[in-house]
């Protein structure tokens, strides 16, 4: 899995209409994305989250859980990920208020976001993910199912076969 992601906004990855995607791209997500946001904005997770070191409770829009720096073809989101750290980056929006958004995704284009009081971004090898209400997860741009959920680093070696011919 490359990202995990929760919240309304999330799910504009798998709802977004097939013939758009083909048509428009990434266009097509923004355009979603756009239209999803006020909801999004507007009701804002409670999520708890537990790490081995630490037990958070945070309101958020959106929470990213990623192993890569892109995240929905966009670049830089968790700019410190390396597929190969043996690490999650978390990165959640900790305020739901548009002026700070706006300056959240601005900031992403420097990879200064991270660094803003409205956002947590850490990195730890396993987390959970609870919440009173129904959230939907996404999984690499797919239905997740609904928190609670428990993303951890597998370490151990995957065999994969394949043909000789």
């Amino acid at each position: 899995i490359n990202v995990f992601a929760v919240g309304n906004i999330a799910s504009v990855s798998y709802v977004t209409d097939k013939a758009q995607k083909a048509i428009f791209g990434r266009l097509a997500y923004i355009v979603e994305g756009l239209k999803e946001l006020p909801n999004t904005l507007n009701q804002p997770m409670e999520l708890k989250i537990k790490t081995k070191d630490d037990y958070l409770e945070v309101k958020s829009p959106v929470m990213i859980i990623s192993n890569s720096n892109t995240v929905g073809g966009f670049e830089n989101i968790c700019p410190q990920a390396k597929i190969d750290d043996q690490k999650l980056d978390v990165l959640i929006i900790k305020h739901s208020r548009l002026k700070e958004v706006a300056q959240i995704l601005i900031d992403a284009f420097s990879s200064k976001h991270i660094y803003s009081e409205d956002v947590l971004y850490f990195q730890t090898d396993t987390l959970t993910i609870e919440s009173n209400q129904t959230v939907p997860g996404d999984v690499d741009g797919e239905y997740g199912g609904n928190l609670p959920v428990k993303v951890e680093i597998n370490n151990k070696p995957i065999n994969i076969l394949v043909r000789s011919d």
